[in-house]
Formats: structure tokens, C-alpha cells, sequence
């Protein structure tokens, strides 16, 4: 290297490189886990993410509680008139009549594992749809009081 060649400046920095000095960007954990995937695999797990985050969404009990009030404010005129008699039809079409869902809903809401079943269950998923129905009818008759006042 040549000094006379560059201007002071670019002299000074040739030989005195503060480099060690700079802080190295450190890839992250996510970066270095992903590290050999090809771009496609990458969208592969994050399309599967997503489902994986829409299916627990669909086993929130805050997601179907919402969607069971937004059912009864589609249809409170007909409920009020009726005095509440055709509530029990929209918390029954509520809880869903597959047993995975049932079983995956009553996993991922520990607020239904205390809840005593008030009805002879034959059997363990006869058990979770009863205390499903019966969280779900609680709301139900919850919003009932709170539009009839």
C-alpha cells in the first residue's frame, strides 16, 4: 500500500482501522434456526404457523363466546319477544358436535375444568359437551339479563 497515493484521510483509516470497535450484528435465534431452509420450506412453516394460531383461535372459548353473543344480537328481537325460550337453541348450536373440537376446546380453556356437570354424562365427551354447554349457557343467560334490564 502505497500511502502517497490516497488522501490523508483515506491514509488514516488504511492503517488505523477502528473496525474492532463496531459491533458485529448477531443473527438471532430465529435466523440461525432457519438457517439451511430453503425460501419456499420457510413459507411452509409459516403457512402452517398460521393455521396452527386459526385453530387455537377456533378453541378459544373468548372466540366462541363472541360469536355466540354476536348470534343473539343478530337475533335479540325474536329472543326478547320470546322471553329467552329459544336461547338454550343458539348456546346448543354453539358447541360443536365433533369430539375432537369438543376435546381440543375443553384443553385449551381451563376455566371449564372446575365447572360440575349438572347432567348424567355417559361417558368422558358426553362430560366436556355438558360443561361446555353449560359455560356457554351462563353467558348466554348473562347477556339475556343484561339486554332485559
Amino acid at each position: 500500500m502505497n500511502l502517497f497515493e490516497y488522501s490523508p484521510k483515506q491514509a488514516f483509516d488504511g492503517l488505523f482501522s477502528f473496525s474492532f470497535l463496531e459491533k458485529k450484528r448477531v443473527p438471532s435465534e430465529t435466523e440461525t434456526l432457519l438457517d439451511g431452509y430453503s425460501e419456499t420450506q420457510i413459507k411452509i412453516f409459516a403457512r402452517k404457523e398460521i393455521e396452527r394460531r386459526e385453530e387455537q383461535k377456533n378453541y378459544s372459548m373468548f372466540h366462541i363466546e363472541k360469536s355466540l353473543i354476536e348470534d343473539l344480537e343478530d337475533h335479540k328481537e325474536e329472543i326478547l319477544e320470546s322471553d329467552g325460550d329459544y336461547l338454550h337453541e343458539f348456546v346448543d348450536s354453539s358447541v360443536s358436535v365433533y369430539y375432537y373440537d369438543q376435546v381440543m376446546i375443553f384443553a385449551n380453556n381451563n376455566e371449564l375444568w372446575h365447572l360440575e356437570e349438572e347432567f348424567d354424562a355417559k361417558d368422558v365427551n358426553q362430560y366436556i359437551a355438558n360443561v361446555i354447554y353449560q359455560h356457554l349457557s351462563g353467558v348466554a343467560h348473562e347477556w339475556l339479563n343484561e339486554v332485559s334490564d
